[in-house]
């Protein structure tokens, strides 16, 4: 994306932005693709840590990353259009939830929806991730005899926990969004994520970005 120089951060829980780095347009990825920001700061002072993985992958070594280093971190997004009318075919954002390499594990997952009044939000997982969702919350759920895979109809709530999912080891639920437009689209750009949870610590996240689709 470019670079900035370097910025003074004071101590404490306190967010700093800096204004000289600008993503430009002209290297957004196309509508639908998957990204990721990944920035990992060194400094002489506080070195950049080893990043875990490959064949001899550590789970207790990626938690620590992940908890204990402050010059590390990661956001995956995308980029989708959306209809502002309702009656259209909705969107289909497609994400794996997935457990641990290495054993099974209990995570918390949460939903986020920074949307306007009007979009309605379905999640669509397989059967076998249903028996370990919780039972209540959902504003409605619809499983067919014949299919593999349920739906269930988010409430409009900014942030939905869904908590204590046993996910099995290596485990890789391929699941999706439906998003069905409103009018209130039309006013910028508006964000749904999902985050997972391990332990208090978020291990996980993927957001979309979601804006009108662009007539030909």
């Amino acid at each position: 994306i470019g670079t900035t120089a370097p910025v003074d951060v004071p101590v404490g829980n306190t967010f700093v932005v800096t204004p000289d780095l600008v993503w430009p347009r002209s290297n957004l990825p196309p509508t639908g693709d998957h990204a990721c920001f990944v920035v990992v700061l060194d400094q002489a002072a506080d070195p950049a840590p080893p990043i875990p993985g490959g064949a001899g992958f550590d789970w207790n070594a990626f938690v620590d990353m992940v908890r204990a280093q402050n010059n590390v971190t990661w956001r995956n997004f995308n980029v989708v259009d959306v209809s502002p009318d309702p009656r259209a075919d909705p969107a289909v954002l497609d994400f794996v939830m997935a457990g641990s390499p290495d054993a099974p594990r209990l995570f918390d997952l949460e939903i986020q929806q920074h949307l306007p009044e009007g979009v309605k939000i379905e999640l669509d997982v397989p059967k076998a991730l249903l028996a370990v969702l919780p039972r209540t919350g959902f504003a409605a759920h619809a499983v067919e005899a014949r299919s593999t895979r349920a739906r269930l109809a988010l409430p409009f709530v900014r942030a939905m926990p869904l908590c204590r999912l046993r996910l099995g080891a290596a485990a890789r639920h391929r699941c999706r969004f439906l998003v069905r437009g409103a009018p209130g689209l039309a006013r910028g750009l508006h964000k749904l994520a999902i985050r997972q949870v391990f332990d208090g610590v978020e291990v996980g996240r993927v957001t979309w970005g979601l804006r009108v689709r662009k007539e030909e």
